[in-house]
């Protein structure tokens, strides 16, 4: 089996910086973790 590609680490960590930069400007977003409760509990009802 052929080996998978390595990841450009230098887009890598442009794209976890603008991530972040964005997180910063707009705390109120919920992250993925608390999404991922949210629809838990929605089902649980």
């Amino acid at each position: 089996m052929a080996e998978r590609p390595r990841p450009d680490m230098d887009k890598v960590r442009d794209a976890l910086r603008e991530h972040d930069e964005r997180v910063e400007d707009d705390p109120a977003e919920p992250s993925e973790d608390e999404r991922e409760d949210e629809e838990a509990d929605d089902g649980d009802a």
